[in-house]
């Protein structure tokens, strides 16, 4: 009788990106991988490396880069959001991609690289600018990075001589 709630989070299975047989990420403590559900889940600016497997599911901002699977799926829902390609079980979602639809690439995929978790600036401009507040999707998502980099490009095109075009070099 409990719930989770992931606010501005990584759940790290140590599962990459591209592995085929990603652990499970989040699951009941006392289930059984195959058949058992894990607690009603709400998130709001999520990443997840690994596979989940809940008995619900609401919220906004969330990255799943391997399936999420949901017992509910009739309630709760999920907007604002990036769903792995395969494997899904989901509740109704708004405004969501998936593996399909959209690249997804990361910085650094290794817990302890400086750029755990981040999106790389190469992936589809929906990940990268239609998640809440119509910034990046998953746990980096608060510190407003796309609105960042449009503000400095705009500041760049007003101020720069014409001719002279600026090399951006990102550092983290």
């Amino acid at each position: 009788n409990y719930r989770l709630s992931l606010d501005n989070a990584i759940v790290d299975a140590g599962a990459h990106v591209g592995d085929s047989t990603p652990g499970l990420a989040v699951l009941s403590a006392s289930a059984t991988p195959g058949s058992d559900w894990g607690p009603p889940l709400r998130v709001d600016r999520m990443t997840c490396f690994g596979r989940m497997r809940v008995e619900s599911a609401t919220g906004r901002g969330g990255i799943w880069t391997h399936a999420l699977q949901v017992h509910d799926d009739q309630s709760g829902c999920i907007r604002f959001s990036y769903f792995s390609a395969t494997g899904n079980r989901l509740p109704s979602n708004f405004a969501c991609v998936s593996g399909h639809q959209a690249l997804l690439r990361f910085d650094g995929d290794c817990f302890g690289q400086p750029t755990y978790g981040q999106l790389d600036r190469v992936c589809d401009s929906r990940i990268l600018e239609q998640g809440p507040e119509n910034d990046e999707m998953g746990a980096y998502g608060f510190l407003l990075t796309s609105h960042k980099w449009k503000n400095m490009q705009i500041r760049f095109r007003e101020f720069m001589p014409v001719g002279i075009r600026p090399v951006i070099i990102t550092l983290t």
